[in-house]
């Protein structure tokens, strides 16, 4: 009898056992599928940079941050400066880039900026709108001039990083104006 004990007992046991191993699984399965929704929801709702700076001649593609923190900003791209204008408002935007912290030619560095001359495109992106610049002037100032930073009466996009390479005693600058899109719509004559 006791074996007859003995044997019921051990099957209840991987009864017990089977069934709490299947249990397991199921809300292993169930957690990761929830996790794996939640993920793809958090992914749905994040935004993802609208905004960029394209440069094709120096293969810059980069998002501009935008932050109060300018070292923060700068670790992860363009940074707008707070104290200047948007694109969209038109005076003077304002956006500086790490020259140094990637080597050419990395999508998000000011590297070779200094390539850029007068009547290069540049291309800012700004709440999913695509703004055309051309550039009319390039400059180096000392480190320390706040004059790029002032309003403008028209639209102009600044941009500026350290110059010399590596040393930053200096500002290289460049200053780029809206392209405005000539209308070339023909009007059609009408019907009689």
């Amino acid at each position: 009898m006791s074996d007859f004990l003995l044997k019921k007992t051990r099957n209840r046991q991987r009864l017990i056992f089977k069934t709490i191993f299947v249990f397991l699984i199921l809300a292993v399965f169930s957690l990761s599928f929830v996790s794996a929704q939640t993920a793809t929801a958090a992914a749905k709702t994040v935004k993802k940079p609208v905004n960029r700076l394209i440069i094709k001649k120096i293969k810059v593609d980069a998002p501009i941050v935008e932050s109060k923190n300018g070292k923060w900003a700068l670790m992860r791209g363009m940074w707008r400066l707070p104290q200047t204008s948007t694109p969209d408002k038109g005076s003077n935007t304002v956006i500086s880039g790490h020259r140094w912290l990637h080597k050419f030619p990395h999508p998000v560095t000011f590297w070779a900026l200094n390539k850029v001359q007068a009547g290069d495109e540049i291309i800012v992106i700004w709440n999913g709108k695509t703004i055309k610049y051309k550039v009319f002037e390039t400059k180096i100032v000392n480190q320390y001039a706040t004059s790029i930073l002032k309003p403008t009466k028209e639209p102009i996009l600044t941009l500026f990083t350290c110059d010399p390479i590596y040393v930053g005693t200096n500002r290289l600058v460049v200053l780029a104006r809206p392209v405005v899109e000539k209308n070339t719509a023909t009007s059609t004559p009408k019907s009689t």
